[in-house]
Parts: structure tokens; C-alpha cells; sequence
């Protein structure tokens, strides 16, 4: 029973919470990464006015503005 508490203590559990840790940190990585293409993919969209983009931004810009202002 020693050697079983011992084994939790040293190793299952900072093993679990390194997993964690892990899974956290390269979910957190690839939302990022989502996000980062984009807010690329819609500035290039606003600023060239590919597909009316400019004006459906704009109105969600104004209605943010509105809503927190």
C-alpha cells in the first residue's frame, strides 16, 4: 500500500497535471493560430471590399459601438 501511495504521490499525479498542463497550452496554440488567419483572411476582405465585406463589418463595428457605448 506504501509503494502504491508512493507511486501516486511521485508519479500519477504530476503526470496527470503535466497532461493538463500540455492540453491546455496547445489548445490555447491552435486557437490561436485559428484567429490569427482570421482576422488576416477578413482584413484583406475589408480592405480590398471583396464581397461587400466593408459594409457588414462596418455595420457590426457600429452595433458594438452602439451596444457598449
Amino acid at each position: 500500500m506504501k509503494n502504491y501511495l508512493l507511486y501516486l504521490l511521485y508519479e500519477l499525479i504530476p503526470g496527470l497535471f503535466k497532461g493538463t498542463v500540455r492540453f491546455c497550452s496547445e489548445t490555447f496554440t491552435f486557437i490561436k493560430e485559428c484567429l490569427i488567419r482570421i482576422i488576416l483572411i477578413l482584413a484583406i476582405l475589408y480592405f480590398f471590399n471583396i464581397a461587400g465585406i466593408k459594409t457588414f463589418l462596418d455595420k457590426i463595428f457600429y452595433s458594438v459601438q452602439q451596444w457598449f457605448f
